[in-house]
């Protein structure tokens, strides 16, 4: 009998609310995204993942992460990589690279610009990737399914990017 384990972890990430129609308000605008190997519900508005569910499971791992770069979604309106430049905020995976690795294609596809969210760099590479590497290790014997989302707050609003509908080429970074 297989084992199956939902962990829901949330981030502290960026919206756009209105602050009179609540935390959820903007989600409507979204598209779902099927990679295969994960899947997203993404808010163009926002330019953020509203979740995104994958599993993990002992399966082979084949191929290094290596020096990969960030790359946007085709057909996506998403935060690009200059976006993280000289700022606070680390490109955060919420499918991690480390559990992509059964082929070069699920690996490439988990630096996609759509299955990432701006982490706090201590986060980054502290609680977030312990948090990885502790699931990692419940899925060593059985099949996990994960969904990971954020909790948006208008408090890190235009940290980052062009968010929220902000006019062209206006940049707060």
């Amino acid at each position: 009998m297989k084992k199956f384990i939902l962990l829901l972890s949330f981030l502290f990430l960026f919206s756009c609310e209105d602050q009179n129609d609540g935390p959820f308000s903007g989600r409507q605008h979204s598209v779902i995204i099927d990679k295969g190997i994960y899947k997203v519900s993404y808010n163009e508005s926002y330019e953020q993942p509203n979740w995104i569910e994958y599993t993990v499971s002992n399966r082979p791992k084949n191929v290094d992460r290596g020096n990969k770069d960030f790359y946007l979604e085709p057909g996506v309106h998403t935060s690009d990589d200059a976006d993280y430049y000289k700022n606070e905020w680390d490109k955060g995976h919420l499918a991690p690279a480390a559990d992509m690795k059964l082929s070069y294609n699920m690996m490439s596809e988990s630096f996609l610009l759509s299955n990432i969210s701006p982490q706090n760099k201590s986060f980054n590479k502290g609680g977030w990737l312990q948090l990885e590497k502790l699931v990692r290790f419940w899925g060593s014997n059985s099949t996990l399914y994960i969904t990971t989302a954020g909790i948006l707050t208008d408090s890190l609003l235009n940290q980052i990017g062009k968010v929220c509908n902000q006019p062209e080429g206006h940049l707060e970074i």
